[in-house]
């Protein structure tokens, strides 16, 4: 399918944190993109009124009740494509979630993506040990997702405990899923193009099914589809991980870590540097907890 347009649309999913997702959206308010918000149907929507843009258009997604680990969190991101398609196409895709900030300029996003037309920014993690973690999230049945982030703590841990167990009742009894194709993992944050967003979603209930009862499959649904069609031939290439989904995190000091939470001295200026200096295009996540390191960013 051709696409002429050189609109970017930003797609964001947020479940918390208000004052940083309006100061996310005042970062990419810019006439060349479209904004479009899923809020969690768990979230207080009044906490969310009054966000508003001059330049860039904004619209909201049907809201979807997403639980972590759980296939609501495909829905959620099918779901906020699928509402930003419906008004494309556009250039490129974003996903988002609301804890994340863009750390380059809007002159530079929009340049950066102009010279890689028909990139997908998927990062694809294919070695062997991430290829197991893939076969053990999405080779089971996981019925009890939907209460491991239950605010009791009783029920957290009931839950943990009967999905491990139920885990390996089906190890026992060798029940083993099966898919078209090898289920593989990287990060769920991803810049996909119209093309792949249109295929992505022509099998959204496909999607659904699959990953149905899986454990946090947000991070190989887009994986497996790409790694098993052309889309394969077309994603970035460079030597880290968060280089090519364009995402600058931290998975050594958090996880991820919140950026400008430490105490110490040393800790805040390697922040900043780390920002500063990143190749990536955005960063997660971040907090209003450490609001001083959300006006470094929207300084630089």
């Amino acid at each position: 399918m051709d696409n002429n347009s050189t609109k970017h649309a930003y797609c964001i999913i947020a479940h918390n944190e208000p004052d940083l997702l309006r100061r996310l959206v005042a970062m990419i308010d810019d006439e060349r993109n479209d904004i479009f918000l899923l809020i969690d149907k768990k979230a207080d929507i009044r906490q969310f009124e009054g966000i508003k843009t001059r330049n860039a258009g904004l619209y909201y997604s049907e809201r979807i009740n997403v639980k972590w680990g759980d296939v609501s969190q495909i829905e959620a991101e099918l779901t906020v494509l699928g509402c930003a398609f419906k008004h494309g196409p556009y250039k490129i895709y974003h996903l988002l979630s609301g804890v994340d900030l863009p750390i380059k300029s809007q002159d530079y996003i929009h340049s950066f993506i102009e010279e890689h037309p028909g990139t997908e920014f998927v990062s694809i993690k294919s070695d062997e040990k991430n290829r197991e973690i893939a076969k053990y999230r999405t080779g089971y049945y996981y019925f009890f997702l939907p209460y491991m982030r239950h605010p009791r703590k009783l029920i957290r841990k009931c839950a943990c405990t009967f999905n491990r167990y139920s885990v390996k009742v089906q190890q026992w009894l060798g029940v083993k899923r099966s898919y078209p194709m090898e289920v593989l993992r990287g990060h769920n944050w991803c810049s996909i193009t119209n093309e792949l967003c249109s295929y992505l979603l022509s099998r959204k209930n496909e999607i659904l099914s699959l990953f149905r009862h899986t454990f946090c499959s947000d991070e190989s649904f887009i994986q497996s589809l790409v790694w098993h069609s052309d889309f394969r031939n077309r994603t970035y290439k460079a030597a880290r991980e968060n280089d090519i989904c364009l995402r600058e995190i931290d998975w050594e000091r958090g996880k991820p870590y919140v950026w400008g939470s430490s105490e110490d001295e040393k800790e805040r200026l390697k922040d900043i540097r780390t920002l500063q200096d990143s190749s990536c295009l955005f960063a997660r996540k971040f907090s209003t907890k450490h609001a001083w390191i959300i006006s470094e960013v929207e300084k630089n």
